[in-house]
């Protein structure tokens, strides 16, 4: 199961989950691409199917704010089961993809995963933004090592 060990002040934690909260409300209303469905002809089958991956969404963004909310998160060691923490690493991908779309899309793809912005350089407002895309990626990255070590490895 993965562990972990994070310590987060208790401010940044709580700026944080307001920042996430806020973006899980976009993620869960509306999907940040659009895939190609089943069959592309059938606009029921692609209602449906659009709602259905919302819903799956919804779920995962479940599960961070949980972790986030009430598990101990930045206190005590977190335990997660394997599913509950696949789908934290789902909901961080999500959340990601949503706040690059709606405050990074200057930036490309590149310097966003290089963490090649000057941070300095952004307002207040963008500041809180990047940490909270640039602690999503790590708290991805260490469930993702948690779930499979060998993921990880060069």
């Amino acid at each position: 199961m993965p562990e972990l060990h994070l310590r987060i002040s208790p401010v940044f934690l709580t700026t944080f989950r307001e920042l996430v909260e806020g973006f899980v409300r976009h993620v869960g209303v509306q999907l940040s691409v659009q895939p190609q469905g089943p069959d592309p002809e059938d606009e029921d089958m692609m209602d449906a199917w659009r709602e259905g991956l919302l819903a799956s969404v919804r779920e995962d963004c479940g599960q961070l704010m949980a972790l986030m909310k009430d598990s101990g998160l930045g206190r005590e060691k977190v335990v997660l089961e394997e599913e509950n923490a696949l789908a934290v690493i789902r909901a961080c991908s999500a959340v990601r993809l949503k706040i690059q779309q709606l405050f990074l899309k200057p930036y490309g793809e590149e310097q966003l995963e290089e963490g090649e912005l000057d941070f300095d350089e952004m307002g207040p407002e963008l500041q809180q933004v990047y940490a909270c895309y640039v602690f999503l990626a790590g708290l991805q990255e260490l469930l993702v090592h948690e779930v499979d070590p060998d993921a990880t490895r060069g």
